[in-house]
C-alpha cells in the first residue's frame, strides 16, 4: 500500500447549496487493489506553502493542469483531486461547466449535481463571489495503477451567492470536514470515479 500526504493548499467549491449534495453520501468502499496490486513500498511527502485567501471571482484564475496530474503514479493522484477542485471552484465563481464535466466519469453522481448546479448558477446570472473551501490537507488511502483514493481535510470559507442584482445568499460559516475522491485512471489520464465525505 502506498501512503502519501500532499499539505500544499487546493481549492475546493462546496457550501450550503453544494454541501447539501453530500450529505446522504457515504464515502466509495470499493478497493483499487482487487484488480491490481498496490505495491507494499510505504512512502510519505510533505509540502507546505501559505495558506489560500478569499479572493473575488474577478480575479481567479483560470486553472492549469499542472504535469504532475498528468502522471499514473500517486503523486499524479494527489495532483489531479487538487487540480479538480481548483477547476470546481473555478466553474462555480464564473460560472462555468466546461472545464468541469470532462474531468468526471459517468460513475460520479456527485460530479454530474455540481456540473448541473453550475450550469443552474449560469442560468440564473448568479455565481459564489470567492473560493468556497480550501482542502488543507490530502493523503493516498490506497493506491493501485488503475484507482487510487485520496482523503481530503477540507476547511470551508466564508462564501456568498450572489446574483446579478446584487442579492446575497448561501453564506456559509467556517468548518472542517473530511471528503473520500476514488480516482481512475483510464489509461492516458485521471478522471474523478466517486466522491464521497466521511461521518455524513
Amino acid at each position: 500500500m502506498t501512503r502519501m500526504t500532499d499539505r500544499r493548499p487546493a481549492v475546493l467549491s462546496t457550501t450550503a447549496l453544494v454541501t447539501g449534495l453530500l450529505a446522504g453520501c457515504t464515502s466509495d468502499t470499493t478497493d483499487p487493489t482487487t484488480s491490481t496490486t498496490a505495491s507494499s513500498t510505504t512512502s510519505s511527502t510533505t509540502t507546505t506553502s501559505p495558506s489560500t485567501t478569499s479572493r473575488n471571482e474577478t480575479s481567479l484564475p483560470k486553472p492549469e493542469l499542472p504535469r504532475e496530474a498528468t502522471k499514473n503514479n500517486p503523486v499524479g493522484a494527489l495532483a489531479f483531486v487538487n487540480y479538480y477542485w481548483e477547476v470546481l471552484n473555478y466553474s462555480m465563481t464564473r460560472p462555468d461547466s466546461r472545464l468541469l464535466e470532462p474531468l468526471a466519469l459517468e460513475s460520479c453522481n456527485l460530479c454530474a449535481k455540481y456540473a448541473k448546479i453550475t450550469k443552474e448558477l449560469a442560468g440564473a446570472d448568479s455565481r459564489f463571489d470567492r473560493p468556497l473551501a480550501n482542502v488543507k490537507e490530502t493523503s493516498i488511502i490506497v493506491s493501485s495503477k488503475k484507482a487510487t483514493r485520496v482523503q481530503a481535510l477540507v476547511t470551508k470559507l466564508p462564501a456568498k451567492r450572489v446574483s446579478s442584482d446584487g442579492t446575497e445568499s448561501d453564506e456559509q460559516t467556517a468548518e472542517e470536514a473530511v471528503y473520500i475522491y476514488t480516482v481512475s485512471w483510464t489509461g492516458v489520464e485521471w478522471r474523478v470515479a466517486m466522491i464521497g465525505s466521511v461521518g455524513s
